[in-house]
Order: C-alpha cells, then structure tokens, then sequence
C-alpha cells in the first residue's frame, strides 16, 4: 500500500544503512508476504545485495518471494562468476516444483547462464508450459542467437513425441529467428532436417516459418 510505498522510498532516498539487518531479517522470516517483497527490493536498492540471503529464498514456500530472488540473484549472476556458478547448480532442480510464474521468471533468468546449462533449463520449460505464448516468448528471449542448437536439441527431446498447437507456434518462432539471422550453415542445416525421409508435424512447421519468410 502507500505507506508502504513510501517508506520504502524515504529509506532508500535517504541511504539508510542502519536498518540493513532488521530489512534482512524481515526478508527471510517476515509474517507479510509483501512485507518481505518490500524488504527485498528496498535492500536492492540501497545496493545490499547479498547472496546469502537471496539464495535460501531461492526454495521459499512463497512462490512470489521465490521469483523475486531468483530476479536478483540474475543480476549479481551477471558480474559474479561464483553466483553464476552457484545459481547454475540450484536453479535446474527448482524447475519441477516451481509455479507457472517462478518458471517464467527462470526462463528469463536463463540468459545469464552457459548456454549448455540455459538449453537444459529451457528445454523443460517449455516441454511444460508450450500452451503459453508468454512462456514460449521468455524461452525464446534467453536463447540470445542459440535458436538453431536449440531447435535442434529439441527435436531429440521428448517435445518431438506429441504434436500440439503451442508446439508447433514455438517451432515456427524458432524457425522464423534463424531464417532472419541468415546464417549460411544454419540454413543449410536446417533445410538438411528437411530432407531426411521424414515428414512430421516438426518438419511441417518449419517448413511453414521457412515459406513465409
């Protein structure tokens, strides 16, 4: 509300340092699940971002409060090889018994891994959550020019086995950036999967984003 609002705001405006600890306390152990938000992102923004505190919350019971650290946690990932080290190693099993909204927030979070782990990551997400265009535009999103490999890992994965309507969206998404990044071996390998005696409901899609590029 707006008085929390606005405390927040004096706290950081002011540069409150004093009061650091008892944020973190309230962070971690508060009764309101947005008093814990508003502890978290006021921390952010007197620039205490601390791992140790972000990672616990990782497997919060709090859906909300467990998106919100992984967010930051992506942010620290970004300059901090040790977090991103770390955030590669907790983030994958989190994928099960994480809602539809955490998952977003990973699929996104994604991007700042190596792209081995992030192809891992996004291969489940979307092999769960195919029937959502925003999912299918977070994974796609994290990909940063890995569409091709993607694509390709897909096809061996279980995505292939059964055919759907948000599948085959994704596919042409897919299909459609590499076509549009004009890389000669990807286009020749892609035409390539076209031409191997199969002709499914992957090879359908594609063949559709191809044709009207």
């Amino acid at each position: 509300g707006w008085y929390r609002d606005m405390a927040q705001r004096l706290i950081v405006e002011k540069g409150d340092m004093s009061i650091a600890a008892s944020l973190k306390e309230m962070a971690l152990n508060g009764q309101h699940q947005l008093g814990r938000l508003h502890a978290l992102w006021t921390l952010e923004g007197l620039h205490q971002r601390d791992p140790s505190l972000l990672f616990p919350l990782m497997a919060d019971k709090n859906q909300l409060i467990r998106s919100n650290a992984i967010r930051l946690l992506e942010t620290i990932a970004k300059k901090d090889p040790l977090v991103r080290a770390r955030l590669q190693r907790e983030l994958p099993p989190l994928v099960t018994n994480s809602s539809a909204k955490t998952n977003l927030q990973i699929s996104l979070t994604a991007g700042v891994l190596e792209k081995k782990v992030a192809r891992e990551i996004l291969t489940e997400i979307i092999n769960r959550y195919d029937t959502s265009a925003l999912m299918r535009d977070a994974v796609l999103s994290s990909l940063q020019n890995e569409e091709f490999h993607f694509l390709r890992e897909l096809k061996k994965s279980s995505f292939g086995k059964n055919s759907a309507p948000g599948k085959s969206i994704f596919l042409e998404m897919l299909t459609t950036s590499i076509v549009r990044k004009g890389r000669p071996d990807e286009l020749a390998s892609l035409l390539a999967m076209l031409d191997q005696g199969t002709y499914g409901w992957q090879e359908k899609a594609i063949l559709t984003a191809m044709s009207i590029q």
